[in-house]
């Protein structure tokens, strides 16, 4: 039996490849699956940001590793650890950002659908929430929820001055979220025919997809408001039930 070839340079780089597209994967696997699932991936921004964070998983531990070794080196060992220390630095602060802007609720609001990120609810907010589920960020999924209207005059002028002031409308309250179920009929009355969805000149073939999809006038769409992208929320027009969420504009 031969000798196992000595280890160059290229074999490291590509070990370390390897191994860094296994974490790659289950990385990309935990946003898809979990943190953005569906179109929520692109509405939330999660395209964006899975670039960066592979980038630097894929390309620069690969590349350090392939730029300093050498079998032999002295020291070698603790080049490689360094490489691997700064890998896991760079992959935990990645993680960190993506999860700080994952969807972590979806709201329906008056006559739309708003997704709001994690780190778009204040803590102080999140601790005015009479409901104990939604006085967290979720880490299992964005949770769908409906925001009744305040009825005392000082909750008015607080959440009307978030609101000129850019932090966010009754979305960013979780004080006025009650279950989406509350509010599904509301939704539902105030969705608008499949024949009024246009979408981009470059969604035609996404807006005939969705009206083969949903024939007559039972179903309807509202906007949904994003972080990156503004996409359409399908429903049944006399439950508000929540069908999918179409790549269409909605504007």
């Amino acid at each position: 039996m031969s000798p196992n070839p000595p280890m160059t340079r290229w074999r490291a780089a590509g070990a370390h490849l390897a191994l860094s597209a296994v974490v790659a994967v289950a990385v990309v696997s935990l946003l898809l699956l979990v943190w953005y699932p569906g179109p929520l991936y692109e509405a939330g921004g999660g395209e964006r940001l899975t670039f960066i964070l592979v980038a630097i998983d894929i390309v620069a531990g690969p590349i350090l590793t392939l730029l300093v070794f050498r079998s032999g080196k002295p020291g070698m060992k603790f080049d490689l650890a360094i490489i691997a220390m700064l890998q896991a630095a760079f992959l935990a602060y990645g993680l960190w950002v993506i999860s700080a802007a994952r969807p972590a609720y979806v709201v329906f609001v008056a006559d739309r659908f708003v997704a709001v990120g994690a780190n778009q609810l204040a803590d102080e907010r999140l601790a005015e929430a009479p409901r104990a589920e939604y006085s967290r960020r979720p880490w299992t999924g964005p949770v769908w929820v409906g925001a009744r209207n305040p009825e005392d005059p000082a909750d008015v002028e607080r959440v009307l001055r978030s609101f000129v002031a850019g932090n966010g409308d009754l979305e960013r309250f979780p004080k006025f979220y009650v279950p989406y179920a509350d509010q599904a009929a509301q939704a539902g009355r105030r969705a608008k025919p499949l024949s009024a969805l246009r979408g981009r000149a470059d969604e035609a073939a996404e807006v005939r997809r969705v009206r083969t999809a949903f024939p007559g006038d039972d179903v309807g769409w509202l906007p949904l408001v994003a972080r990156s992208r503004d996409m359409t929320v399908i429903v049944r027009r006399d439950s508000g039930e929540v069908l999918e969420i179409a790549r269409a504009y909605p504007w």
